[in-house]
């Protein structure tokens, strides 16, 4: 299910970027072309002035200036005098610019009442229209034409521009941010699969750790639901006498249930975050002494020897909920005891420094293995060595990294030095 939620997400993530990216583009092109098309108009025009004003200036037209005019300023320049053409028209003239030349002589006269040979009286200005011109061939081109007197007559002027040069530009341009985008399809891809693939990763562990909570949680709760009814099933059975031992068996597997299924509970609020906390100001060194007076008559019907080392010097209070700093040292102590042997030693402590709190509980017993080390706060986690004690799920220390997390603290497990296993709490003051 999260590989096809991954791939789904990534082709989403995908396309909606790309689609933002084409109507982005879509929208620059447009302004680019608007602009590209102003600026060739806009040079246009000052080209055909500048091309005017040179011809009702001169009296002698080179064919090196028509040349050289018609390449710089990528022109085709018809001209008559008197009705008759130039040499230079003439030597370079062909069938496409003669139908369009054509086609600009009609236009000019149909449309726009202009003849490019008049008769009477000449004006002593000179007179220019300009316009659009469209071939059959769907090129497109724009045409200037001119009458300009001279002493002797007059000067007929056809100037046409090719839209063919920015056409191809915007072509090419638009060419250019198609292979961008496709590039950046690609792209995308490949970013948002790793990206959404790292975003998944703790909803794929996640899930994952829900599946063994589940699996682990059922099998905790089948051992003993086996237990009782094969006890209900011998019950049956059984003789008064046996009846009680089966009895005292269903009410200790009943009880083990209990507590596990409170601990489930407790790691269920922990999860959906709806514990109640009470923070208020509290001595710890107050509660370590009521943990140790509690678990002393414990520790020593179980042959293990109970310390505590409290600070000389008065402790500043800490703002905790002391219900759930006792829950903690409870959890710890219990694991202490659990873990070690007959004559082992747990000593409790607690210090401040730099603004934090220690609190330490600490034993004597075999240790964790470094391996194991890293794997003791996680759900139904257990030691090989602690399996065959039914009273531990494997619940206790995740529960108390809950506490200490809700605490904004931190919990981690060392080595005692001499042997066996420290647990060390820090608080923030």
């Amino acid at each position: 299910m999260i590989k096809k939620l991954h791939l789904q997400l990534t082709i989403l993530a995908t396309l909606a970027t790309t689609a933002i990216l084409i109507i982005v583009s879509t929208v620059s092109l447009k302004i680019s072309e608007n602009h590209m098309h102003r600026a060739d108009e806009h040079s246009m025009h000052n080209n055909f002035s500048t091309i005017l004003n040179y011809l009702e200036e001169q009296t002698i037209i080179s064919h090196k200036w028509l040349s050289t005019s018609e390449a710089n300023y990528n022109f085709y320049i018809h001209l008559n005098d008197n009705g008759q053409e130039l040499l230079f028209d003439s030597l370079h003239q062909n069938s496409m610019k003669s139908h369009l030349l054509e086609a600009a002589r009609t236009t000019a006269e149909e449309n726009h009442n202009f003849s490019l040979n008049p008769t009477g009286n000449q004006s002593t200005l000179s007179k220019t229209i300009s316009f659009p011109l469209a071939t059959e061939e769907d090129e497109n081109y724009y045409a200037f034409i001119s009458v300009i007197p001279k002493q002797e007559g007059y000067l007929s002027v056809i100037v046409l521009h090719s839209y063919a040069f920015i056409e191809e530009q915007i072509l090419e341009q638009r060419i250019s941010f198609g292979i961008a985008i496709g590039v950046s399809f690609v792209l995308l891809c490949i970013f948002f699969y790793f990206l959404i693939g790292f975003l998944l990763k703790p909803i794929q562990r996640n899930r994952e750790e829900q599946m063994r909570f589940i699996a682990s949680a059922s099998h905790e709760l089948r051992s003993p639901l086996t237990v009782i009814l094969s006890s209900l099933s011998a019950m049956e059975r059984a003789k008064d006498e046996k009846r009680v031992h089966f009895s005292n068996t269903i009410k200790s597997e009943g009880e083990r249930m209990a507590l596990l299924i409170e601990d489930l509970l407790t790691l269920s609020q922990a999860d959906s975050i709806t514990w109640n906390m009470a923070f208020e100001p509290a001595e710890l060194d107050t509660l370590l002494l009521g943990v140790y007076e509690k678990y002393d008559s414990i520790a020593e019907a179980k042959q293990r020897k109970l310390a505590i080392d409290l600070p000389h010097a008065t402790l500043p209070s800490c703002v905790c909920d002391a219900f759930r700093i006792e829950q903690l040292l409870m959890i710890l102590l219990d694991n202490a005891l659990s873990y070690t042997n007959a004559g082992d030693s747990i000593s409790l402590s607690v210090r401040c420094k730099n603004n934090y709190f220690y609190i330490e509980i600490s034993d004597t017993g075999p240790g964790i293995p470094d391996t194991d080390k890293v794997h003791v706060f996680e759900r139904f986690y257990r030691l090989d060595e602690s399996r065959n004690d039914k009273s531990h799920f494997g619940l206790g220390l995740c529960i108390a990294k809950e506490i200490v997390l809700l605490h904004k603290g931190h919990i981690r497990v060392c080595d005692t030095v001499g042997g066996g296993a420290t647990f060390q709490v820090r608080l923030p003051c």
